[in-house]
């Protein structure tokens, strides 16, 4: 569940629009409402916050000094509405801003930028989440094939019917156009960090985490489903 953090002089102005947002996203959520500077500024220092709505009356993000690992933290996690067209590349420039909107513009574009902010958030989640089961059974998470895997894990997560297909012809086409390698490039590397990952981890664990009977090596769409099976 993403946490939302709606900052606005006025809440009261965007309620429709949340309320049309939120009914078509179980997985979000207004956690927190703020009106000042110092409202925001205490919350995003100190509560669980995935997304903000940042209207900018309020005049804050020139004067949002968080320590780096809080700037980090909130990564393209930020939408600003505003309603000064100078103040789009400032914005922009900020590191935590995801995207923008005109205060007044259309109503679905407002909310196509909402959901897909939403969207990359959930997917950081999921990535940080390959990423911790991937490291529990042994993947050196610095490989390339470690990385390549998460991001298959990835596409399997965004489209269940891609865990029938073959991973050579569906799957990791779509992970060499990410990284401009070749297919063959992305499966030899998967295959690589995998096989280290067999001679790294404790046998128990592989059969506890695989639920094998002996001490098998598992294929790469074995550890993807069953990393699936993990996070879900």
């Amino acid at each position: 569940m993403l946490n939302m953090l709606v900052a606005s002089k006025n809440i009261f102005e965007f309620k429709d629009l949340f309320n049309e947002v939120l009914s078509n996203n179980e997985n979000i959520r207004i956690a927190k409402l703020a009106t000042n500077v110092n409202e925001i500024i205490n919350i995003l220092n100190n509560d669980t916050i995935d997304v903000t709505w940042l209207d900018m009356e309020l005049n804050i993000l020139p004067k949002l000094n968080l320590n780096k690992e809080k700037q980090d933290k909130y990564k393209k996690s930020i939408i600003v509405v505003t309603k000064n067209f100078k103040e789009i590349k400032n914005i922009l420039d900020n590191k935590m801003v995801f995207d923008y909107v005109i205060k007044g513009s259309n109503k679905n574009e407002i909310i196509y930028k909402l959901n897909r902010l939403i969207e990359n958030k959930d997917l950081d989640e999921v990535r940080r989440k390959i990423t911790k089961e991937l490291k529990y059974i042994g993947y050196n998470v610095e490989y390339a094939g470690t990385k390549y895997l998460i991001e298959a894990i990835i596409e399997m997560y965004k489209n269940k019917e891609l865990m029938k297909d073959n991973l050579k012809k569906d799957i990791y086409p779509i992970i060499s156009e990410k990284f401009n390698k070749t297919p063959h490039n992305i499966k030899c590397n998967i295959t690589r960090a995998t096989e280290c990952m067999y001679f790294e981890c404790d046998c128990n664990k592989l059969k506890e985490y695989f639920g094998y009977c002996d001490d098998v090596k598992p294929t790469a769409k074995t550890v993807m489903f069953a990393v699936l099976n993990h996070i879900e």
